[in-house]
C-alpha cells in the first residue's frame, strides 16, 4: 500500500469512527455550548483513556475508539474557535484540495 493509500485508509477508519462517537453521544451537552477550559479538560482525559487503552494492550477498536474520542475534542476546540470569526479563513484553505 502506497502513503497516499494510507493516509487515505487512516482518515477514512477515523472518520468512520468519530462520526460512530458522535452518534453515540448525541445525548451530551453540545460543544458549542461549553467553553475552551472544559474542553481542553475533557480533551486531556481522552488523551489519558487512549494512553491507558495502549499501555493495557486493549482490543484496536477500543484504541481506535480513544483516538477517535481526542480526534472530536480537539475538532470541537477547532470549530468552536472558528465559530468566532474565522470560519472564512479555514474554508478557504481547506479548498485548496487534497495534496
Amino acid at each position: 500500500m502506497s502513503r497516499k493509500e494510507q493516509e487515505q485508509h487512516l482518515v477514512t477508519v477515523l472518520s468512520e469512527m468519530c462520526l460512530e462517537k458522535l452518534k453515540e453521544n448525541r445525548d451530551k451537552v453540545h460543544w458549542n455550548q461549553v467553553g475552551f477550559d472544559w474542553l481542553f479538560a475533557r480533551l486531556k482525559d481522552e488523551m489519558a483513556e487512549l494512553e491507558e487503552a495502549v499501555r493495557l494492550q486493549k482490543p484496536a477498536i477500543d484504541v481506535w475508539k480513544e483516538a477517535a474520542d481526542v480526534a472530536n475534542f480537539a475538532a470541537f476546540i477547532a470549530d468552536n474557535f472558528m465559530s468566532r470569526g474565522l470560519r472564512s479563513d479555514v474554508q478557504r484553505e481547506s479548498s485548496r484540495g487534497n495534496e
